[in-house]
């Protein structure tokens, strides 16, 4: 019968009678015509590959310790004082402690744990105790695998070396940290019962812990095979698994027993791990696909023995280009820096439109991460992994990638929560502004999530307290903004506020000595002409305009001093007619400005100069040249960048002083008149 496709297939191995030379775990066995004969060992270790480490490398044994050691122990970070304690019990100290010693140890942290050990090393020391089972069953020719321990009262042990002595063993293994060691040893090939002993390295103990191992003949293997044809997928991840259980002749399982692949129409690769069968004589190997370079039989080996084949096909996978594809809905959007509410679901299908599980997807996310980043299809052919958006408000790309094809999602990661409201200028944060110059400035209002994300702002307020810089302009629209315009050197607060923050900026001005405060004006306007000079009777005054051209100086916050000329073209109604009157000025005024700040400002003003009036007539009636005050109001306000409008109302007495005839009041002029300044 082939035993590649059939179960509880009967297979005779050739154990042959076994003939005891020396002692059961160094016999010879001679074959079935009596030709040639080896050492069971020799056998034995070429059945089962290089078998137990038979002689284990014993560590130090742990040293008392100091008292400046156990210092250090109790000031280190990454143990307690339990683990302390258990130090101590296992090691010991190589002092008694003193007054003094105690108070060290106590301010070092020592608890009442540590001392408890620390006395239990002034007593007696308690023989170190073996825990081991008092019997042990195992088929000749298998591994015997002993599981120990050593405590010292309840406290493991470490470091400790434990030997089997008997029937011409030397087996040794080291305890862990738990005092556990594992003992493996080849249980020889003569069936029997043997007394076995179970020491410590170096005399630790004088009592060795007594074992009995009972040894039974396996002439006969029945090899159950569970799964006859093994199938795998190409580029899949997923392992198939061959399934066997191992029986004598009369059906009782065989435990122990090292298992091994071989190929024979098949080959095999790397990274198939050996098994060894269990209590029920039951073991199973595990074949990924990268293992199997092309499909055939394959050979069940014990000890380089082939006892079973079965088969193992590799199947191409060719996969639909369309249907493979996301599945359900995407939610379309998510905030920052989270995780999506719902899962990604990625099914894969091959050309025929059949789910295909076990095979290999990978997801990358553009701005965000997938957990996991890869995974394998289930039963379903789906592939399931959880997106964490990125802190970068804006586009996410989802990629699923199975073998060559791809596919992509998109959706928003949309900003947090506001956290903060900031002014920028130049895509810069500004903390406070120094202003130098008279150039306008420009800043952006912006509310930021945790990440720095622009987030929804409500509710933009934008006011600025203080004279020294007025607003220009502001927006608040999503992303609001506001214009700056210095006045003059002083010191301003920006204040702003949106959805529910608030944040204000303090401002500098520090203009520039050389341009700081000069001014330009011009101004055009109608003059009222009174003319009532008390030597030339019969004439009077007609209205008429006037203009003026003035440089300015800031002397402080709020007054400006003023130099200039102005110009007129008045009217004066002597019996003998109308004439014109051209008025001429050489002027100095004092403006003082009575409140600071917003658009419109109030002044008040006084001042005086020289002038001529003269009319047109072969006679000139109206001639004068002398002196004159003024006294005026009126308002400034802004109309952008460097330039202000001003009206003025002004009375402007005049009055005739170096006369060789008469001196007196000539008249007045009452003068409206508006214009700009404007500020270089």
């Amino acid at each position: 019968m082939d035993g590649a496709h059939s179960s509880g297939v009967l297979l005779i191995i050739g154990f042959l009678p076994l003939v005891r030379i020396d002692n059961p775990f160094s016999s010879r066995y001679v074959g079935p015509m009596g030709r040639g004969s080896v050492t069971a060992l020799g056998v034995l270790l070429a059945a089962f590959g290089s078998g137990a480490n038979l002689v284990a490398q014993r560590p130090p044994s742990p040293q008392p310790l100091r008292k400046t050691d156990l210092i250090r122990l109790l000031t280190s970070t990454t143990l307690s004082k339990r683990d302390v304690a258990a130090q101590v019990r296992r090691s010991c100290i190589n002092f008694v402690p003193s007054a003094r010693d105690r108070a060290d140890l106590i301010a070092a942290g020592a608890d009442t744990a540590v001392f408890a050990a620390v006395a239990e090393c002034a007593r007696p020391a308690p023989p170190l105790r073996i825990v081991v089972p008092p019997r042990v069953r195992a088929v000749t020719g298998t591994e015997v695998v002993l599981d120990a321990r050593v405590l010292r009262r309840d406290t493991p042990q470490a470091g400790v070396t434990l030997m089997v002595r008997g029937a011409g063993l030397d087996a040794a293994a080291v305890t862990n940290a738990n005092g556990s060691a594992t003992l493996r040893f080849l249980a020889g090939v003569t069936p029997g019962t043997y007394r076995l002993e179970l020491v410590l390295s170096g005399a630790l103990t004088t009592r060795p812990t007594p074992i009995e191992l009972l040894t039974f003949p396996a002439s006969v293997l029945r090899v159950e095979m569970r799964t006859p044809v093994v199938t795998l997928r190409e580029a899949s991840r997923s392992a198939a698994v061959a399934r066997f259980r191992i029986g004598d002749e009369a059906g009782r399982p065989v435990p122990g027993l090292r298992l091994n692949l071989e190929g024979i129409t098949a080959e095999l690769g790397s990274g198939i791990t050996p098994a060894l069968t269990d209590s029920g004589g039951n073991a199973s190997i595990a074949i990924l696909p990268g293992s199997v370079r092309r499909g055939g039989q394959v050979g069940l080996l014990v000890g380089g023995t082939r006892i079973a084949t079965f088969s193992v096909v590799l199947e191409a996978v060719a996969l639909h280009p369309e249907r493979t594809q996301f599945m359900g809905s995407l939610q379309v959007r998510g905030t920052v820096a989270t995780a999506l509410v719902a899962p990604v679901v990625f099914q894969v299908r091959d050309s025929a439109g059949v789910v295909v599980p076990g095979y290999p997807v990978a997801f990358t996310v553009l701005n965000g991460a997938a957990n996991p980043a890869a995974a394998v299809t289930d039963a379903n052919g789906v592939a399931r992994a959880v997106v964490v958006l990125g802190q970068r408000a804006g586009p996410v790309t989802i990629t699923a990638w199975a073998g060559r094809i791809s596919k992509e999602v998109s959706l928003y990661a949309m900003p947090a929560q506001p956290e903060v409201l900031v002014a920028e200028r130049a895509g810069t944060r500004v903390e406070r502004l120094d202003l130098t110059t008279r150039d306008s400035v420009t800043l952006r209002v912006a509310t930021r999530d945790h990440f720095g994300n622009q987030a929804v702002q409500s509710n933009v307020r934008i006011q600025v307290l203080g004279g020294a810089v007025t607003v220009r302009d502001t927006r608040t629209t999503a992303a609001g903004s506001v214009t700056l315009l210095p006045r003059h050197n002083g010191q301003a607060t920006l204040q702003l506020q949106a959805s529910g923050l608030v944040t204000t900026i303090p401002i500098t001005v520090a203009l520039p000595a050389a341009v700081a405060g000069w001014t330009v004006d011009g101004r055009v306007g109608g003059a009222a002409f009174n003319y009532g000079f008390k030597s030339i009777t019969g004439v009077s005054g007609k209205p008429g305009f006037r203009g003026e051209v003035t440089l300015g100086r800031l002397l402080g916050p709020a007054l400006r001093l003023q130099t200039g000329l102005g110009l007129g073209m008045l009217r004066a109604d002597p019996p003998a007619g109308g004439v014109t009157v051209g008025l001429y000025q050489g002027l100095v005024r004092g403006e003082y400005a009575l409140t600071r700040g917003g658009h419109l400002t109030p002044v008040v003003s006084l001042g005086g100069g020289l002038y001529r009036i003269k009319s047109t007539d072969p006679g000139t009636v109206v001639y004068h040249t002398s002196l004159f005050w003024m006294a005026g109001a009126g308002i400034d306000y802004a109309l952008g960048f460097r330039m202000q409008g001003v009206v003025r109302l002004e009375r402007q007495q005049l009055y005739e002083a170096n006369s060789q005839h008469a001196n007196g009041a000539v008249g007045a002029l009452t003068v409206v008149e508006v214009g700009v300044r404007v500020t270089p």
